[in-house]
């Protein structure tokens, strides 16, 4: 029986003899010396890239109510008579998008409704007192927010926007006095300004795609147009000229819930 003793006697076994079965072993060998290399290597190929279902949802929908607070605001060119207001509620809903772990983008609307407790003060010897009304605030916001996480569960986000403000103003029976003056005023008018907000907000992951929490936003407006006042004196409706208010700021209280998808 023959032998591959050496390099040469190997060779030529192979090739005369038949020893094809040592060769094709090591053959098998290189094989898979050469495969972990390539493994081992900085040349590897990359992981697949996820899938859609592996993918992290980006997408989210969010809504919040909360405790409105309208602070005292005057009418421009006037000092003394204030506006005061009872607190409201707010309730907001919008649509975002996550960028990255700490950015995100929104837009959302809503409503804020406060009513008018009083028109209060002294102005040039006329003063003015009472008044039943409404406000309704309904923003158009795009906002930019900037998680910092503590916990994977818990985070703080800071929030800032800027939009449109419709702002509904309606007031009657605002008693108006002065020597040989007694009368009644009233304002109605919708109208359009610039919004701007910031605040801060906490947020709890309950659910992979559920997150509640709570916040705390400061907002202001451009000046507010509240149309022209009609005064009653002795059943006669005198039209004034048109009004405007100081800027309306609110801070807002509010419990909310964001829902990825």
């Amino acid at each position: 029986m023959k032998t591959c003793t050496n390099m040469l006697l190997l060779t030529v076994g192979a090739a005369a003899f038949g020893c094809s079965s040592l060769v094709a072993a090591d053959s098998v060998v290189s094989t898979d010396v050469m495969a972990l290399l390539y493994q081992d290597s900085d040349n590897a190929p990359p992981p697949p890239p996820p899938t859609d279902a592996e993918a992290p949802n980006r997408w989210y929908a969010s809504a919040a109510l909360g405790a409105s607070f309208l602070l005292d605001t005057e009418i421009s060119n006037t000092s003394g008579p204030k506006f005061k207001f009872k607190t409201g509620m707010g309730l907001n809903l919008g649509v975002g998008y996550i960028l990255t772990e700490q950015w995100a983008v929104e837009v959302r609307s809503g409503v804020l409704w406060n009513e008018i407790d009083a028109y209060q003060g002294t102005s040039q010897g006329v003063s003015y007192n009472g008044g039943d009304g409404t406000v309704y605030q309904i923003p158009l916001m795009a906002s930019a927010i900037y998680s910092i996480p503590f916990s994977d569960k818990f985070s703080v986000g800071l929030k800032a926007g800027i939009g449109l403000q419709w702002t509904d103003f309606s007031v009657d029976r605002i008693r108006i006095t002065a020597p040989g003056l007694n009368a009644l005023g009233s304002l109605d008018n919708t109208s359009t300004s610039f919004r701007w907000e910031v605040g801060f907000q906490l947020a709890n992951q309950i659910a992979h795609n559920i997150r509640i929490g709570g916040g705390v936003m400061f907002s202001g407006t451009t000046s507010v147009d509240i149309g022209s006042p009609t005064v009653d004196i002795g059943g006669n409706n005198i039209v004034g000229l048109g009004d405007k208010l100081d800027p309306l700021y609110n801070i807002t209280l509010g419990f909310g819930v964001n829902i990825t998808f």
